[in-house]
């Protein structure tokens, strides 16, 4: 976070002035955060610094590439405890081949998927690929995509705050929603379930064609079922909130819509 670039200008008829990277502006002008930058160069490669691309891909061969990281959590509460709680994070990078043939009956596509961008996999997923699109059915409309020049929408789906939320917070936010909708309503018999998930994903895509481009976006909920009775007669409801951090998300309109959707059933 302290560490800063400087760009240096260029002189001539097609020179820039200078201009300071810092942490905040990476991702508009590289495309990338800071700490994904070196695997998003090892895929389309660096010519400023003679940096080749990810190893064996070439022009027409390989369209296209995708690098992802993707980290979830979910915790689901029941009578007051924790049920289950899941934790995952994966990464790597996928690699879609382009055979090209007869105009009339179409190119063949094949797919594969490396774990990791260390050399050997992700030549193995290349010739994985490879082998597969040698036995897909042709398709006339599998083409190689072309940059448009269409800039990309700017969106804001990304919560930084969400990787500072610890897990046990995020297990006390499931076990209050629980403890919440079974306090509201003297009619509400059980809580089927009261859950928090989240997610974090990043990716970046480079085709041989010149498409480059990066995307990432957080998601946060909880969710919680109810179930109310009057007499040997039950009914159920259901209610939830998303955004894209805990911070966004709003318990009480949760719990007020499962018990409201389970006791207006009843009779």
């Amino acid at each position: 976070p302290c560490i800063h670039l400087m760009n240096p200008g260029r002189g001539g008829q097609t020179g820039g002035e200078a201009e300071w990277v810092d942490e905040a502006a990476a991702p508009q002008k590289f495309g990338v955060p800071p700490d994904r930058g070196v695997g998003y160069l090892a895929l389309i490669g660096d010519s400023s610094d003679n940096g080749p691309r990810a190893p064996r891909i070439r022009p027409k061969t390989t369209p296209a590439l995708l690098w992802g990281v993707c980290s979830i959590h979910e915790i689901r509460a029941y009578a007051g405890e924790v049920e289950s709680l899941s934790s995952a994070t994966s990464a790597g990078v996928g690699v879609r081949v382009l055979l090209e043939g007869d105009p009339e009956v179409g190119n063949r596509v094949g797919f594969a998927w490396a774990g990791s961008l260390q050399e050997d996999l992700v030549a193995a997923a290349l010739a994985e690929a490879r082998d597969n699109a040698r036995f897909a059915t042709p398709d006339p409309h599998a083409v190689l995509a072309e940059p448009d020049g269409v800039a990309p929408a700017d969106l804001d789906l990304w919560d930084p705050s969400l990787a500072d939320v610890a897990t046990p917070a995020k297990v006390e936010m499931a076990l209050a929603l629980e403890r919440q909708v079974r306090g509201a309503d003297p009619r509400v018999r059980q809580v089927d379930s009261a859950d928090y998930g989240d997610s974090m994903v990043e990716m970046a895509l480079a085709s041989t064609t010149g498409i480059q481009a990066t995307t990432r976006r957080t998601s946060a909920y909880l969710s919680v079922s109810a179930i109310a009775g009057e007499g040997s007669g039950s009914e159920t409801g259901s209610g939830f909130t998303v955004g894209r951090g805990p911070g966004e998300l709003d318990p009480d309109e949760a719990a007020e819509a499962a018990v409201t959707r389970a006791v207006r059933m009843l009779g």
